[in-house]
């Protein structure tokens, strides 16, 4: 089974009472203290990850009491659920969750969930490590947040190590909580998970941290599609929830520079976040209560992720990801309307900001204050700008998509076996025409016999299912880079006529431009000749170079010149067999190159014209 990661990130987006917008706001200390239905200090005694059989993963965090500040916990014990965790070949990473290891000494303010589990209040920001400081001979409590992304209200950045003195921190939850413990409910232990358990493993520590990711669909031509929650936001509403969302789509959508394409596929099939169920999902008013209630308008308003397959990995841009195949998106419900980001234009901002991390990016920067424009002006920035732009983007957006997703034409090795072939362009036929139910979860073209490599008996098939379509010749309409295989290798039957594919390109007025045909193979070998034009200047081109693949008696193609003016160029490739090739070779080919002051030019596949 190919191991999968789930990857959720916090994304807060939190205003203060005064009703100024800003992002990842700390709750203050007396507040958090207030919010926590329990406070203890306590030792690492376990830690296990679980798989229930509702097909989500958790970590069971086990301590052993030494003290407890707030709440009514007369037991020796106590076990935390924690969302995310490792079992076996599938991993759930959450941005911003706590770190435990065996034997550590915490303090942790704790949050207690419908069903009487109990987990960190904010994730990272509800757990202290117990640490001893040799300088001042004194026990300190420090708050790491890691990869979570937390701010003060101050207007300053916490530092990633957040130490204080434990004595003092003690005090402050004694003295606040002592005024509210009169009132407070009694709480009954728990133990171990109440949940039915399929798969287990221990571990030394839950630490989990966000992998590289990006979606792969875009690099064949698959669109990526996400359910959308059908109830709404309680304050927004059905219709406008939904529009905000597609206005968040549509920005990342229109970066024409970027190959990724988002579309709404419907009406969601609600399920918690640290699930993985190949469906991409946006939910409001957090279902399956994942989200802390927020304080104010101040504490998380939604938690986003995704699934993610670490066996498949791709190199873009000189950066390793892994597959992701599932993205996700939940609102919390608690928040006033009153909160800045319930107005439509702000959410379709904070939705669009979300769907970004969805699809793999991560901030333009973190820096309060930061001092370049383009990074603090991002929809991406770490803060929330709230100026009108609702679902837009600015330059950094587009150009962080187009490096994430850059350009890319669907002729080449599609299915991975190290030949350029008709089972290429069938990959290819099938994606865009939506022939293949799944090919988004198997990358491969093959239904056929439950198998995920192309082989010909998909061709066959697939032939078939195209029959009537347009020809499949066309499906390199718009190659990028520059050296380009024939669409398709031609049929010889009969022998003795030419095949000419047809092509156009670009250039500009001045710049030296070459234009070379070359075989493919011996196999599919034959004569080659071209010609056409460039405005006032005429192409022509015979046999100038040693072919690769050499035909009986023939040299290959090749013609250069520098561009008059300014034009768009027409290029007939002709294939002439001849009856000695026919005698050894069934089908023919080419590659074409075509390169403007040696950079490689856009071909656009115009038509076959074989003539019998």
């Amino acid at each position: 089974m190919a191991r999968r990661s789930l990857c959720i990130a916090i994304l807060g987006i939190l205003v203060t009472g005064s009703g100024r917008a800003s992002t990842f706001i700390e709750i203050p200390m007396p507040e958090l203290i207030r919010a926590a239905d329990a406070i203890v200090l306590g030792r690492v005694e376990s830690i296990e990850g679980a798989l229930t059989t509702d097909n989500r993963v958790h970590t069971y965090v086990r301590l052993q009491l030494e003290e407890v500040l707030k709440g009514d916990l007369a037991f020796a014990s106590l076990t935390l659920r924690q969302a995310g965790g490792r079992v076996g070949d599938l991993e759930v990473s959450i941005h911003g969750s706590p770190r435990f290891q065996l034997g550590e000494r915490v303090l942790v303010y704790l949050t207690r969930s419908a069903d009487g589990s109990w987990h960190t209040s904010h994730l990272a920001m509800g757990k202290f490590g117990i640490v001893w400081d040799p300088a001042t001979r004194r026990e300190l409590a420090v708050r790491e947040f890691g990869e979570g992304r937390v701010f003060s209200p101050r207007g300053r950045r916490l530092p990633p190590r957040d130490a204080r003195s434990l004595r003092e921190l003690r005090d402050q939850v004694r003295a606040l909580a002592g005024a509210e413990e009169d009132a407070a409910p009694a709480m009954a232990p728990a133990g171990g998970p109440a949940e039915s358990i399929l798969a287990a493993q221990g571990a030394t520590e839950f630490n989990l941290v966000m992998p590289e990711r990006r979606w792969f669909e875009p690099d064949v031509g698959v669109p990526v599609g996400f359910f959308i929650d059908a109830v709404g936001d309680v304050d927004l509403g059905a219709t406008m929830s939904t529009a905000v969302v597609e206005e968040g789509l549509a920005a990342w959508t229109a970066v024409s520079s970027a190959s990724i394409e988002l579309f709404n596929a419907g009406v969601a099939t609600l399920v918690a976040q640290n699930t993985c169920d190949g469906e991409s999902q946006i939910m409001f008013n957090d279902p399956f209560n994942e989200v802390d209630p927020p304080v104010g308008c101040a504490g998380t308003l939604a938690l986003g992720g995704g699934c993610s397959t670490p066996s498949q990995n791709k190199e873009v841009n000189g950066v390793s990801f892994r597959r992701q195949t599932e993205g996700n998106l939940v609102f919390a419900d608690g928040f006033s309307s009153s909160c800045a980001f319930k107005l439509p234009c702000n959410f379709a901002e904070v939705a669009t900001h979300e769907i970004g991390h969805a699809l793999g990016l991560a901030h333009s920067s973190e820096v309060l204050g930061e001092t370049d424009p383009k990074l603090s002006g991002a929809t991406m920035y770490f803060r929330v700008q709230f100026d009108d732009r609702c679902g837009s983007l600015e330059p950094y957006d587009a150009d962080a998509l187009t490096s994430l997703y850059p350009l890319v034409r669907f002729c080449g090795d599609l299915n991975g076996d190290g030949e350029i072939d008709i089972l290429d362009v069938v990959i290819y036929r099938r994606a865009l025409l939506e022939l293949a139910p799944g090919f988004g979860q198997t990358g491969r073209c093959s239904v056929v016999g439950g198998q995920l490599d192309c082989d010909q008996a998909d061709a066959n098939r697939l032939r078939d299912d195209l029959a009537g379509l347009a020809q499949i010749e066309n499906v390199c309409a718009a190659f990028f880079g520059g050296t380009q295989p024939s669409p398709v290798l031609e049929d010889l039957t009969p022998c003795n006529r030419f095949i000419t594919d047809s092509w156009e390109f670009d250039v500009g007025g001045g710049q030296h431009v070459l234009i070379r045909a070359d075989t493919v193979d011996s196999a599919t070998a034959a004569d080659l000749r071209f010609s056409g034009d460039c405005g006032p200047q005429e192409i022509a081109g015979d046999e100038e170079i040693a072919c690769t693949f050499p035909p009986p008696a023939f040299k290959c193609p090749e013609f250069e010149f520098t561009a008059p003016t300014d034009a768009t160029c027409t290029l007939h490739i002709n294939i002439f067999p001849g009856a000695s090739a026919c005698a050894s070779v069934e089908t023919a080919g080419y590659v074409l190159t075509v390169e403007a002051d040696d950079a490689p030019v856009d071909l656009t596949f115009v038509r076959d014209d074989s003539v019998p």
